[in-house]
């Protein structure tokens, strides 16, 4: 599962990979990722369709698309598990509006349990 803020290159999809990030493939925007996207079977999820009950934008940009996209991403991607009856090690994380910082949400993501594979760091440390 590949979590970022921009779109991945389109030569970085894999058959059946997992992808979340502002993907901007609607209205011709991105047409090679979109091509990648479908060609390879891969499961996408993008930010700027995220929205709730109103149609409003969950993720915005900057900040938020950086630490809350991630974090939100990661919460929906378990309900998403959940409906096809598979276990969501993510169902653990509280909702975004409950921190205050970043590093008050690193330092939960990291104490969290979610098991193998799962690290947390800021943007600025990469």
């Amino acid at each position: 599962m590949i979590v970022r803020v921009k779109a991945p290159p389109a030569d970085t999809i894999r058959k059946f990979q997992i992808t979340m990030g502002y993907l901007h493939v609607e209205k011709g925007q991105n047409p090679a990722l979109l091509n990648a996207l479908l060609g390879t079977h891969a499961t996408s999820y993008a930010y700027e369709e995220i929205r709730d009950d109103d149609g409003e934008r969950l993720v915005n940009l900057g900040y938020e698309a950086d630490i809350v996209g991630m974090y939100e991403g990661l919460r929906i991607y378990g309900r998403v598990l959940e409906q096809y009856g598979l276990p969501n090690r993510f169902s653990s994380l509280r909702p975004v509006k409950d921190f205050f910082s970043e590093e008050e949400i690193l330092k939960y993501v990291e104490n969290a349990g979610l098991g193998d594979g799962v690290t947390a760091y800021s943007s600025s440390t990469c």
